[in-house]
């Protein structure tokens, strides 16, 4: 028989009456002598008129499902500590990079993958600078939060950005880009 019970998955359980007589067979009221002596504070608790067998329990195990998040941020005074990170992240620094995006998406790593390579053509070369030019930050995040998802209420948001350190595996700060850029990878407004 197989059993789930709060998340535990217990593989098999067997109810056996205790006897010395290997001849012995139960009869129903048997059965119901051992359900009426057995005490419902404890599943797993011998009676005596019982035996119970677990022979395998698994815990659930938690998928773990790493993602990038991309924040698109403007050129500003901030820049310079962005590309200074390292992990792990400290709380204001976090506060600082949700003051800073204005465009983000977090999807699978193999999203980003596909679309990386094509970054290159957007690269703004000095002296051809725009006020609406962009850098973006890739994040890779150990496990998804659905908090960094589109259409998300802006409390859930920045308590998601203040999270941020217990998630990240690595940041990569881009060069200097055009904001075509950041329409590769279909970026939703903050």
């Amino acid at each position: 028989m197989k059993i789930t019970l709060f998340g535990y998955e217990i593989i098999s359980i067997e109810n056996q009456p205790k006897s010395d007589n290997k001849n012995y067979e139960s009869t129903d009221d048997d059965q119901e002598k051992i359900f009426k002596n057995r005490r419902t504070d404890n599943l797993f608790r011998e009676s005596q008129d019982s035996e119970i067998q677990i022979s395998s329990v698994s815990q659930p195990q938690k998928i773990v499902n790493p993602k990038t998040l991309i924040l698109a941020i403007y050129p500003d005074k901030n820049l310079n500590l962005f590309q200074q990170l390292t992990v792990p992240l400290a709380r204001s620094v976090c506060e600082k990079l949700y003051e800073s995006t204005q465009y983000l998406r977090i999807d699978n790593n193999l999203f980003f993958k596909s679309k990386s390579n094509k970054i290159q053509d957007f690269k703004v070369q000095k002296g051809e600078e725009c006020d609406d030019d962009i850098h973006l930050i890739r994040i890779y995040l150990n496990d998804n939060d659905e908090r960094f998802n589109q259409r998300v209420n802006q409390v859930d948001r920045i308590r998601a950005f203040r999270e941020l350190p217990n998630l990240v595996d690595d940041i990569q700060v881009s060069p200097r880009l055009r904001i075509e850029a950041g329409n590769l990878f279909n970026l939703y407004h903050r």
